[in-house]
């Protein structure tokens, strides 16, 4: 990993129902801003959204996951429990891993 990330992936990792999401929204957003191929950062990223109600941006932001890391596990369950809340269930259920 970069050294430029290590703040920003320690940042990430310390999140927790008691820490401000839009702290962590921005977090995301300079991780992937520095470099642009983190997965880890789209996946939290992904959740947190999701737990800020803004699903469209979720999805989006676990779809991006889900191509950077196609053999990966946590793109594909972040975007099926966005699809949940989105009341897309059977859409959900066709969400698999590659």
């Amino acid at each position: 990993m970069p050294p430029a990330l290590t703040p920003h992936v320690s940042k990430l990792i310390e999140f927790n129902t008691s820490c401000a999401p839009t702290f962590v929204q921005r977090a995301g957003i300079e991780a992937i801003r520095r470099e642009p191929k983190f997965v880890y950062a789209y996946n939290n990223l992904s959740q947190t959204l999701r737990l800020m109600g803004q699903l469209d941006e979720a999805a989006e932001m676990a779809r991006k996951a889900i191509e950077l890391a196609p053999k990966g596990r946590e793109g594909y369950s972040n975007l099926a429990l966005v699809l949940i809340e989105q009341g897309k269930g059977d859409e959900a259920l066709n969400v698999r891993p590659l």
